[in-house]
């Protein structure tokens, strides 16, 4: 059976890399990776540098993939803030450039942006609600959101929320730096005040894939069932694991002075992804013991 092609940028990183895996029994994957070799049994893997625009039209008119789903982003905060021009290139103009290809090509376009592209002001966004980036990286992907749409046609645009859960492919999680600090007997501080909709790893790739195979277009927030604070979540990660509560320390954002502002309430509805998809978004809980 001939199976249609998906190609995943970033599948060195954490979400990708789960993509990837999951993808590799129905699709035939391709991905890229720019540091870190990608090594996964059925998966054709590629080096990329996303800063070179003949380099992305080479490789999607090589590939001519049905399904193109763009993980590959630079996240950090503090450095986005400190080199906003790469940041920009990396994250808005590569996606613009992806968006074209897709559109040559006719494949269908997944982009992951973020819960960041709001100020935080108000909690319990809808896909409809006005986004207002406060940092460089939520500007880089809202304006990234708005050539996507300008673009394209057949596009999905999900909206992540805090990701959890473990790395396949060596990167890093939210949730694998608590372990690490509380493993090692150390103190981990953990923000009181402020508010995401937290999302397992697993249960986000299902459902990107899950779009893949759909016809919907458009915007779409893809985050838990439950909104919490990162304390909160260190206490019920270090509860399912047996660790204990002692070596997690309450603090406020206030107490943290970075460049990156940091806005306070994030929080999803999803209502959308709940009537649209039948991959059912976890609560915290639930994705914890199934992490």
């Amino acid at each position: 059976m001939i199976k249609n092609r998906l190609l995943v940028t970033g599948g060195s990183g954490f979400l990708g890399g789960h993509l990837v895996c999951q993808a590799s029994e129905e699709w035939d994957v391709w991905t890229t990776w720019k540091t870190h070799p990608v090594q996964l049994s059925g998966v054709r893997s590629v080096k990329l540098d996303i800063s070179s625009e003949k380099a992305i039209q080479d490789l999607v008119k090589e590939i001519q993939p049905e399904i193109i789903i763009h993980t590959a982003a630079w996240s950090d905060l503090e450095k986005c803030e400190e080199n906003s021009e790469q940041a920009f290139y990396i994250n808005t103009t590569s996606t613009e450039i992806f968006a074209e290809e897709s559109t040559k090509t006719g494949s269908r376009f997944i982009f992951i942006s973020s819960d960041m592209v709001f100020d935080g002001h108000q909690g319990n966004y809808k896909e409809t609600d006005t986004a207002n980036p406060i940092n460089i990286y939520g500007k880089t992907k809202l304006t990234a959101e708005k050539c996507i749409k300008a673009i394209c046609s057949n596009y999905v645009i999900a909206r992540s929320a805090l990701i959890y859960g473990p790395p396949l492919t060596g990167s890093n999680s939210f949730s694998e730096k608590i372990l690490h600090k509380i493993s090692a007997d150390k103190t981990m501080p953990l923000f009181t005040d402020q508010y995401r909709s937290p999302v397992l790893v697993q249960n986000l790739a299902e459902a990107l894939l899950e779009l893949s195979r759909s016809d919907f277009s458009g915007i779409i927030h893809l985050g838990g069932r439950e909104r919490i604070d990162r304390y909160t979540f260190g206490k019920y990660l270090a509860e399912i694991k047996g660790f204990s509560l002692d070596l997690l320390k309450p603090v406020s954002m206030s107490t943290f002075k970075t460049k990156a502002h940091r806005p306070r309430d994030t929080s999803f509805d999803i209502s959308k992804a709940t009537d649209i998809l039948d991959t059912r978004l976890l609560g915290v809980r639930e994705g914890l013991k199934r992490f």
